[in-house]
């Protein structure tokens, strides 16, 4: 399965710096880490660009937006130069990267056919003076936003969860945490399933959930050892 939940999950806890480029028809995105953090994003989306979200988020005025072509310049930022301008502050352009970043990411979530390639690189170019964007607060939002596909259910149902590490656990809804808290070791997912009330959407969903969290880890169904079954 490719999904851009794996890749934040192996990006986040391996604390990797590099480049991920996510291919679908002709849009085309790029997240770039360092250590393990967001911290720059670029879209060939024109409703994703900087300009753009300025503008809804109440940034820039209509008028600055409508002639923004104007303050495009040659190896400048578009937030650099707004600002240097007094179009708007550096604090409306550093709420604009941000928010810029988290949305491009969270579009991701919903497409389970894109390319994604990660490329691990020492060095990325982060933007200037934009916050650090912790992903496992991503990899719960876009999560629990994306629609149920099957996919997920077959790519989960042929493995074994088992407990891990619970430093996230605080990021769960107590329905979740009800789910987490059954799983100990060597159950079967399907029986799992069975013994709840909830929804198999969201049962499915919240398995992934604490995958990506690293509040689980899974073993397939052949590998669990026959006292365990």
């Amino acid at each position: 399965m490719e999904h851009i939940g794996l890749h934040l999950r192996k990006i986040h806890f391996r604390k990797l710096s590099g480049q991920l480029i996510f291919k679908r028809l002709a849009v085309q995105k790029q997240l770039f880490f360092l250590a393990g953090d967001l911290v720059n994003a670029k879209t060939n989306i024109p409703e994703e660009r900087l300009g753009e979200v300025l503008f809804k988020l109440g940034k820039i005025s209509n008028e600055a937006h409508s002639e923004i072509e104007r303050y495009i310049e040659p190896d400048k930022a578009i937030g650099e130069s707004l600002s240097q301008k007094g179009l708007t502050s550096q604090h409306n352009v550093d709420d604009g990267l941000a928010y810029q970043m988290r949305e491009i990411t969270l579009s991701l979530f919903p497409y389970f056919d894109g390319e994604i390639i990660f490329q691990e690189k020492s060095s990325v170019v982060a933007q200037d003076l934009a916050p650090r964007i912790n992903l496992p607060y991503l990899i719960e939002d876009g999560i629990r936003r994306m629609k149920f596909q099957s996919i997920l259910e077959r790519y989960l149902e042929e493995k074994s969860p088992y407990p891990k590490d619970k430093a996230l656990v605080h990021l769960l809804t107590e329905e979740e945490k009800e789910i987490l808290d059954k799983i100990k070791g060597g159950e079967d997912p399907d029986a799992l399933l069975r013994s709840f009330k909830y929804n198999p959407d969201f049962f499915w969903k919240s398995l992934y959930l604490f995958y990506c969290l690293n509040l689980i880890d899974f073993r397939d169904k052949d590998q669990i050892p026959t006292g365990e079954e």
